[in-house]
């Protein structure tokens, strides 16, 4: 998992706090959810029709990775999700995260990146 933020410098902790926040106090609405799976269902079902060589480049990343499945994996996958479920493996993850920080740009080392959204240094 990988967060950016970037912009000037004044506001960019208050958006990366609430960024953290959200993270940190998921909710999961069912009809945003319903609506969010039926989209990306239908992006994974056309994507059979795409140009040939987008085709192509994803089966060469697909054999260049040791992490990755491919599109009918993820299609089979996300026909039977649901919002438990990523409920569930969200708590799951976090539990397992492992906070790595690369600043670029003007920080105050008073500000303290560890007291972002309440999160405890682990």
């Amino acid at each position: 998992m990988e967060i950016e933020v970037a912009g000037y410098n004044d506001k960019m902790l208050v958006l990366l706090e609430k960024v953290i926040i959200q993270m940190r106090d998921l909710k999961i609405l069912p009809d945003r959810f319903k609506i969010i799976k039926e989209k990306n269902l239908r992006a994974y079902r056309n994507w059979i029709f795409q140009q040939p060589y987008h085709q192509v480049l994803e089966y060469v990343r697909y054999m260049n990775s040791q992490t990755m499945w491919l599109n009918e994996e993820v299609l089979a996958e996300l026909e039977c999700l649901t919002a438990a479920d990523v409920k569930a493996f969200f708590h799951k993850i976090l539990g397992q995260t492992h906070i790595e920080a690369l600043i670029h740009g003007n920080l105050y080392k008073e500000v303290g990146l560890l007291s972002l959204g309440g999160w405890k240094r682990g």
